[in-house]
């Protein structure tokens, strides 16, 4: 709990020094931490998954990896 708080709290000091407008949290561990500093800052959400797994319009980004790409939506 400790922990979890500190981390928490970590990720919405440095998102309200960068004046962060909107907290994206990729798959699940970014789901753990980004929602409640979201919260904390009273920002909204965007969850960001592998493609094909988010229902609706999504953006599509691709990036590379040292043995390939990938896709987040």
């Amino acid at each position: 709990g400790e922990v979890y708080k500190k981390s928490v709290d970590e990720l919405v000091a440095y998102a309200r020094e960068r004046g962060a407008e909107l907290i994206a949290g990729p798959e699940a561990r970014g789901f753990v931490v980004g929602c409640p500093a979201a919260y904390a800052l009273e920002l909204g959400f965007v969850p960001v998954r592998k493609e094909g797994k988010l229902p609706r319009e999504t953006v599509r980004v691709s990036y590379g990896l040292e043995y390939g790409t990938d896709i987040l939506t």
